[in-house]
């Protein structure tokens, strides 16, 4: 209950940034998706696939870059779920690179040096303990968790999703009592997660207009509690 309204203002946000309804192309069963503006790989991939930690296979069928944004007007052809797996080997195949293992986790694709087995395992316990943490309405556990799940590798599926959305959450949260400097600090560990990631972009630019209002109504430094 104490998040239900910061999830209704996060809900009506992302409606303004949806993408149209999926087509169903009529031959093969794939969706045909068209961005109403730019758009996160993420949010493509949820739509496409109710999963945004899907949002690599996003780069691998459109022939994008894995942090690159889908530009308005973009017209994307992506499988079902059920077809995901050998469309995107073929997509690598014609790209001449090797075949697909899989789509990787994390927001739009999380790159970076090889991390041991070791560390995945970490990982993954930590990210799974979180969940449990969060079913159980335990949101600092979980996020403490997930931001040292993070540590251990940033690339586990589903993580990025998670320890980004957290933040955007509590950003609210604090931005709704009038918390201005708290909410911009967890966006901008939000941007971190996800460095173009537009609707955080957008809070940020929120929050950031307010204080500055405030500032040259009662003067520097009044831009929101401390």
């Amino acid at each position: 209950m104490r998040r239900a309204l910061v999830l209704l203002m996060a809900a009506s946000a992302a409606a303004c940034s949806s993408l149209g309804p999926p087509l169903q192309g009529a031959r093969t069963g794939d969706k045909i998706i068209r961005a109403t503006q730019p758009m996160t790989q993420a949010e493509v991939a949820h739509l496409a696939w109710g999963d945004s930690t899907l949002a690599s296979s996003v780069a691998v069928l459109a022939r994008f870059q894995p942090d690159e944004i889908v530009a308005e007007g973009t017209v994307l052809v992506l499988p079902t779920r059920e077809r995901l797996g050998a469309r995107l080997h073929e997509a690598h195949s014609l790209a001449g690179g090797p075949a697909a293992a899989g789509p990787r986790g994390g927001c739009g694709g999380v790159r970076g040096p090889a991390v041991s087995a070791g560390k995945q395992r970490s990982a993954a316990a930590l990210f799974a303990r979180g969940e449990e943490a969060m079913a159980d309405h335990r949101a600092e556990d979980a996020l403490r968790d997930w931001e040292q799940a993070w540590t251990e590798n940033p690339a586990h599926p589903g993580l990025a999703e998670r320890l980004k959305g957290e933040y955007r959450v509590l950003g609210l949260e604090a931005f709704s009592h009038g918390e201005l400097e708290r909410a911009v600090a967890l966006w901008q560990k939000a941007l971190e997660v996800d460095p173009r990631d537009e609707t955080t972009l957008g809070y940020l630019q929120r929050a950031r207009e307010q204080q500055q209002r405030s500032d040259e109504i009662l003067g520097p430094g009044s831009g929101g509690s401390r």
